[in-house]
């Protein structure tokens, strides 16, 4: 069965419920997504979290997956997704600085 195939057998599997299936179609990614995140989090254990978000998100979308792509590009671009969304909420975050801390 070709990779297309496996995928395409997968995503129907897990579209009749079967999360086994999910996380066989997305288990070969992990590393690759993982890594991704950390380049952009720059902590791991962010990355860990922000991939776990990205999963279930993946998982409860999987309905809009069009196909138009692999399933690694699309997990990917939830993950950068997630990654820009984290960055930012950091960034606009107010920062508790020594200056503000009352003794």
């Amino acid at each position: 069965m070709s990779e297309r195939a496996s995928e395409k057998s997968l995503i129907e599997k897990t579209l009749k419920g079967d999360q086994r299936a999910f996380m066989e179609l997305v288990s070969p990614y992990r590393t690759r997504l993982i890594r991704k995140a950390v380049s952009m989090l720059g902590n791991p254990q962010d990355a860990e979290d922000i991939l776990q978000e990205a999963l279930v998100t993946g998982y409860r979308a999987l309905k809009s997956f069009r196909g138009e792509s692999g399933i690694y590009t699309w997990m990917y671009r939830i993950v950068v997704n997630k990654c820009r969304d984290l960055n930012k909420k950091k960034k606009n975050a107010p920062s508790d600085s020594l200056d503000s801390v009352a003794f």
